[in-house]
């Protein structure tokens, strides 16, 4: 079976959609403005119970924990991984030390 372009899904999507589903263009716009009028009115309403500063402030806030964690794990990260390292030449290699002028 051969692949349908993109093109060809897209007239066999919307020809399902209009003549099985009964769905048209004007039903889709009016979906996506109902939508986002409720999305916008959510967004509006959080912002005006916290106002403009609350919203920059929780948004400061946000952010600078995330700074903090990435600083915690990247400490954690140097602590861990040197260790680890060690442990691993410590079991895979053999290391010996020669002072200078001592005979062989």
């Amino acid at each position: 079976m051969d692949e349908m372009s993109s093109s060809e899904k897209y007239k066999a999507f919307r020809n399902f959609m209009v003549n099985e589903l009964g769905i048209t263009r004007q039903d889709i716009e009016a979906w996506t403005k109902e939508a986002v009028e409720e999305r916008v009115g959510k967004a509006i309403a959080s912002m005006s119970n916290k106002g403009i500063t609350g919203v920059v402030e929780e948004r400061v806030k946000s952010t600078l924990a995330d700074w903090r964690m990435r600083d915690e794990i990247q400490k954690a990260i140097k602590g861990a991984v040197p260790p680890a390292i060690a442990e691993i030449v410590q079991k895979q290699l053999v290391v010996s030390v020669k002072l200078k002028g001592e005979a062989e």
